[in-house]
């Protein structure tokens, strides 16, 4: 089996609007043609970490105060991340991760985050904090020569300039500025982008042009990535009432889905359960797993179960979500 190594920066801290998802998105895409990606963590104050020895290096999306807290680590690995960026080591990075690896970011206070300087944008934030880029955003990019529609999320208060190379042209959104052009920044092998959603999960053409770019730069030879019968998923926030019994109670009985209480974000967005309801599309397969959120960051997960076609109908039903499963079977 090959074997991709990707180094996850700062897991702890760099996870706004569950980031991490994107390192679980490749694992399952490489799975699912038969690359092993193993996963290793940097946190602050590892000093022996070799960057080269990654072929992904990925930094998720995080608050100011999270930026400044990990900034002067950051810096301190510029050698070794240097080398590992001129060897061409592919570098996925969201928002605040964006914003780290360009020259600085300036907060809403004044106050000066130095960047890693490894790219020519810097990115300056509005005195009023009110002022925020929010939203959800569709760009146009280019991977491999050919055009894609890119979908996402954004939530930024800095403003990216100096970007010489963006990422995509956008078609509904802001993007690195207020009313902008133009989103993220992007090289053959860096994508820096101000998507969440997480990125990978709502475009698997980006996922795939990761692990192309990767595998075959391992190769020495293009490679193209087996096509997958990607499945919908749809995401369902849950009241946070028994978190921690609900991996035992699904693995005994499915069911115990169905005692969950669904819930506006809005409502409760410091502390909430998130189901990711994943269907193929003739729903004969689907599965769901759950995580646990505070104030935006993950901090709990359990394993992935498998749901009947009833039972995940019934789930989605909760919410609105009609799947009408008798004229499914008639179609087929």
């Amino acid at each position: 089996m090959e074997k991709l190594k990707i180094l996850h920066m700062y897991p702890n801290m760099l996870d706004l609007y569950g980031d991490s998802g994107n390192v679980e998105v490749l694992s399952y895409r490489c799975k699912m043609r038969g690359i092993e990606l193993e996963v290793s963590k940097h946190l602050i104050g590892d000093k022996e970490t070799d960057f080269t020895q990654y072929d992904i290096i990925y930094l998720g999306g995080g608050a100011d105060f999270e930026q400044q807290i990990l900034a002067d680590d950051l810096v301190s690995c510029k050698d070794s991340i240097m080398e590992a960026y001129k060897a061409g080591t592919f570098f996925l990075m969201i928002c605040g991760g964006y914003q780290l690896m360009g020259q600085y970011y300036k907060d809403s206070n004044g106050e000066k985050v130095p960047g890693l300087g490894l790219f020519d944008y810097y990115t300056v934030a509005s005195t009023d904090k009110r002022c925020r880029c929010i939203g959800n955003i569709v760009i146009e990019a280019q991977l491999d020569g050919e055009k894609y529609k890119v979908i996402g999320f954004e939530n930024h208060g800095g403003q990216t300039t100096n970007v010489k190379s963006p990422f995509g042209k956008v078609l509904s959104g802001n993007g690195n500025e207020f009313e902008s052009s133009t989103e993220g920044y992007m090289e053959k092998s860096v994508i820096a982008t101000y998507l969440h959603g997480p990125l990978l999960s709502k475009n698997p053409k980006v996922s795939d042009y990761v692990i192309s770019y990767c595998m075959s730069r391992k190769l020495g030879e293009k490679y193209i990535p087996a096509p997958i019968n990607d499945m919908k998923c749809r995401k369902i926030n849950y009241v946070d009432e028994g978190f921690d019994t609900l991996a035992s109670e699904m693995s005994a009985d499915p069911k115990a889905i169905l005692r969950l209480k669904p819930v506006n974000y809005y409502a409760i967005k410091n502390k909430y359960i998130m189901g990711k309801v994943y269907t193929s599309e003739d729903h004969q397969e689907n599965y769901v797993q759950f995580f646990r959120y505070e104030y935006d960051h993950e901090c709990g997960k359990t394993d992935i179960y498998p749901l009947s076609a009833e039972l995940m109908s019934k789930a989605l039903a909760k919410v609105g979500i009609i799947i009408d499963l008798k004229a499914l079977a008639k179609d087929q």
